[in-house]
């Protein structure tokens, strides 16, 4: 078989021939590897090389720029072949010579031989240790901000394109944020929407992009509708939910089947509020994720 020597510093080795494929292993300069096949593109190697971590032999592609074919190798297994049979020669031919003496025959007693228990021996095994780059398919997040409706959780399904749709609810303080009258009523707050998650390699950073449509808030207002002389002026109390779209860009950190998750971004007023004039605000998501 051909011989492969690495030429450049440090050169990866893939599981499929793709720089995005997950690497089985990393060799230094000058370390041989035996070509197993060439792609057809010729850009690829498929090679058989001995890992130095757990000194097993494993199989992978390398970039053709990174080695060169080299021929030494062989030349210098037949050198040291040729010196070992030659070695193997003298030694037989002492042997032979000893054989040749007249040797004085001792006759011993017969000795009872234990037969030779078998060994087992188990098969080394190759272990080519595998990335799961990918989110779970469903997950569950509780915490507050605009996906969970306020204080609450969602529920998201992701698919193998990198889109997830989600859906969440929760309860919405609006009595502690609105402090300046006290009829104003906790609500709960609904809504969904579509994540797209960028396609990067790591295993546990995942940035995405949100929009979504739902409950954005609650604003109150007191009116006055009338006056007379016995009552004095009338007012009419209103409170109303602000409903619209939300655009946040966030990421998620994944440790093992819990993770972390924290997104800003604005949202849009699309409810008719004739009293207010506001109808951007700032946004935000923070909770914990648990991966199924």
């Amino acid at each position: 078989m051909k011989k492969l020597k690495v030429i450049a510093e440090r050169a990866d080795i893939y599981l499929e021939p793709n720089v995005k494929s997950p690497i089985v292993g990393t060799v230094e300069k000058g370390t041989i590897l035996t070509i197993q096949s060439l792609t057809i593109n010729r850009t690829w190697y498929y090679v058989d090389f001995r890992s130095p971590e757990k000194n097993i032999t494993k199989s992978g592609y390398v970039l053709t720029l990174l080695v060169e074919e080299t021929y030494e190798i062989q030349k210098e297994i037949k050198v040291a072949e040729e010196e070992k049979l030659e070695l193997i020669l003298q030694k037989l031919e002492k042997l032979e010579r000893e054989i040749k003496k007249p040797q004085k025959v001792r006759i011993e007693p017969e000795k009872k031989i234990k037969p030779v228990e078998k060994i087992k021996v188990k098969p080394e095994e190759v272990i080519i240790k595998r990335y799961d780059k990918k989110l779970s398919q469903v997950t569950l997040g509780l915490g507050a901000g605009q996906s969970h409706g306020g204080i609450g959780g969602f529920l998201q399904y992701k698919t193998r394109f990198g889109l997830a749709f989600h859906g969440g609810i929760g309860y919405f303080p609006a009595s502690d944020a609105i402090t300046e009258y006290d009829w104003v009523k906790d609500t709960v707050l609904f809504g969904g929407g579509i994540k797209y998650y960028f396609p990067l390699t790591s295993n546990r950073l995942f940035p995405y992009l949100d929009i979504q449509f739902g409950g954005i808030g609650v604003k109150a207002h007191q009116e006055i509708t009338g006056f007379d002389w016995y009552s004095g002026f009338t007012l009419e109390n209103i409170q109303k939910t602000l409903w619209g779209p939300s655009f946040l860009g966030g990421i998620e950190i994944k440790l093992g089947r819990i993770g972390l998750n924290g997104a800003l971004g604005f949202s849009y007023n699309t409810t008719d509020v004739e009293w207010t004039v506001q109808d951007f605000f700032f946004t935000l998501d923070i909770g914990l994720l648990i991966y199924f």
